[in-house]
């Protein structure tokens, strides 16, 4: 069976990116076709790269790095839940798409984006990102405004 993962994108205190990823893991996990999991990236406390070795050769001296690169070994795709700040991709999941390379190729990817621009410039940038590690990128992604109180039927609810 195909193992998803929704990514939390952002690692900023106060972050709206744990309600959206909860949100929409439960709707996700009532799917039969694949097994879904979220995960957290600020979970992998992944500092700037600090591997002596480029990522692209997947040999990782650290455990913070070993760790974060196990868990997403395991996956056959990924949905990230991703800001959008000043109309680009959230550093943090950029700083784990780079840190992390050689795990995320050949694997499928989509986004959840919210903030308050509710443009695509932070999705074009990752999909630029994505394709240089070999991502295949479809295009689906429901973006978000959390410019003013945000209410949705299914409860979900920002600032």
């Amino acid at each position: 069976m195909l193992k998803i993962a929704i990514i939390i994108g952002s690692t900023r205190p106060g972050r709206k990116g744990e309600t959206v990823g909860k949100w929409a893991y439960d709707i996700a996990r009532k799917r039969n076709d694949a097994e879904f999991e979220l995960v957290d990236i600020a979970d992998f406390n992944l500092p700037l790269l600090d591997e002596p070795m480029p990522p692209m050769f997947g040999q990782y001296s650290d455990n913070h790095t070993r760790a974060g690169s196990a868990k997403i070994a395991s996956f056959n795709g990924f949905v990230f839940v991703t800001p959008e700040y000043n109309h680009g991709t959230c550093a943090a999941l950029k700083n784990a798409i780079d840190f992390l390379y050689q795990k995320w190729t050949n694997k499928a990817a989509g986004f959840i984006r919210y903030g308050g621009a509710k443009s695509r410039d932070g999705e074009n940038n990752s999909k630029r990102l994505q394709a240089k590690a070999s991502v295949a990128y479809w295009d689906c992604s429901p973006l978000i405004s959390c410019r003013r109180v945000c209410s949705w039927p299914s409860g979900l609810t920002f600032w």
